[in-house]
Order: C-alpha cells, then sequence, then structure tokens
C-alpha cells in the first residue's frame, strides 16, 4: 500500500507575499485572508462585480456579458458600487428609511425613496432599495408595452 490517500488534502504552506499567515495555499500561492495590496485588491473587484452581477438581474438590464456598466442596455445608465465606500451613504439612508416608516400612516404599502438635496444645488439624487426599485421599473416597462 503506498503512502498517500487518493484524494489530498488542499496544499498547505506559507503565504507567498511573506505577510506570515500559514494555510491552504490558493492558485497563486497566496493564503485566503492574505492581507497584501494584490489580494485585497482582487477580492474588493470580485466583490464589487457580485453586486453587479445581482443589481443587473433585479433591473432585468441587458447586453454584453461584462464587469463594465457602460456596456449594459436597458432604461438607465448605471454604476454599481459596493464596499466601503459607500457605507456613509447607506448608513444615512437606513436613518431616513427609519425616520419615515416610524411617521407612516398604518397600511401604507408605498415604497420609500430618499432624496438627497445638497447645500447649493438645486437638483437632487434618489436613493431607494433595489428590490423596491426593480418593482418600480418593471411597473414603468409594463405601461410602455
Amino acid at each position: 500500500m503506498t503512502d498517500q490517500l487518493p484524494f489530498q488534502g488542499p496544499r498547505k504552506g506559507e503565504c507567498a507575499c511573506g505577510c506570515g499567515i500559514f494555510g491552504s495555499l490558493g492558485k497563486r500561492d497566496h493564503v485566503r485572508g492574505c492581507k497584501c495590496k494584490q489580494c485585497l485588491g482582487r477580492r474588493n473587484r470580485a466583490k464589487g462585480d457580485a453586486k453587479a452581477r445581482r443589481a443587473r438581474k433585479m433591473l432585468n438590464l441587458h447586453g454584453a456579458n461584462t464587469r463594465h456598466e457602460e456596456h449594459w442596455r436597458g432604461a438607465l445608465r448605471v454604476e454599481v458600487k459596493a464596499g466601503a465606500q459607500i457605507e456613509p451613504i447607506y448608513t444615512r439612508f437606513l436613518k431616513a428609511e427609519k425616520q419615515s416608516d416610524q411617521g407612516a400612516p398604518i397600511g401604507d404599502i408605498r415604497p420609500f425613496a430618499m432624496i438627497a438635496m445638497p447645500d447649493g444645488t438645486t437638483d437632487g439624487v434618489v436613493l431607494m432599495r433595489l428590490s423596491q426599485f426593480s418593482n418600480l421599473m418593471l411597473l414603468i416597462e409594463d405601461q410602455h408595452r
């Protein structure tokens, strides 16, 4: 009988970048959770791509199957942002939604939209949940058929 089992576990070792993490080595000989800039950038891009795919499906946008939103076809031009850069926006949106929910009459089923109007501007920015916006877009598309 041989010393090796038919199904070996993952290849383990020190991370290739020298960060000192030991564990299962990935495709590029980096360990999961590596904090080098290359690995952080790769994970951030993968996370952003996943969020963009989800948004694209929910909004029923078509076009080239690419991460570049500029090539998507549909009734809207979109730019999907994810991660730490949008945390302040999302936190403020949740506070505004909670405020609106507390003052809403019982049985009010209208979707919530936050309108942000910065000082020095006459035009605002609309924020709403993607699921509610998707439903709204479906209603608009149905009216145009």
